[in-house]
């Protein structure tokens, strides 16, 4: 694939999961004059972590597991994905498999858990690897809640379309 070709690919892949952040953010133009690895990080911008975020707390409130899929990074790249408060605990060993995580969440929207974000705040790349958040949400379900719980997270972003690589929900 030549570099022009993989730059739309690349922004029609950051387009679909944060079309109005990155309009806001005037990248869009600028997109295919940039080397790849300035493309690249773009996916640890604040309003390109923040889109990613937002969107996967949506896919995780309507019970849309393939968008969740999608958004969660697979095989080495995913690190974890707990939750340390009961009901719905999800620490330790089982935090790590991401071969569970979906029936997690499946078992988790069946409870109807919705997380409702108060606040999201980007914290920066590291490394230029890795871009962490952290956030407050009110999580409510059938049999939790509703309360406000800190949590903080990371994202891939070195990959042509960046990932979450760590989600960690406070009790």
């Amino acid at each position: 694939m030549t570099p022009p070709r993989r730059a739309r690919a690349h922004l029609a892949a950051l387009a679909a999961v944060t079309p109005l952040v990155l309009a806001a953010a005037g990248v869009a133009s600028s997109l295919k004059a940039e080397p790849q690895e300035s493309r690249q990080l773009l996916g640890c911008s604040g309003p390109a972590v923040k889109g990613l975020v937002r969107s996967l707390v949506t896919a995780l409130n309507t019970g849309d597991l393939a968008s969740v899929d999608q958004l969660v990074a697979k095989g080495t790249a995913f690190k974890w994905y707990s939750v340390s408060g009961a009901p719905g605990r999800r620490v330790g060993a089982a935090a790590v498999k991401r071969a569970t995580l979906l029936r997690y969440l499946r078992a988790r929207h069946r409870q109807k858990e919705r997380l409702d974000i108060r606040s999201l705040r980007f914290q920066g790349p590291k490394g230029g690897r890795v871009g962490n958040f952290n956030f407050v949400v009110i999580r409510t379900a059938l049999d939790y809640g509703p309360k406000a719980i800190i949590g903080k997270g990371a994202v891939d972003c070195k990959r042509a379309r960046p990932k979450v690589i760590v989600w960690s929900l406070g009790g």
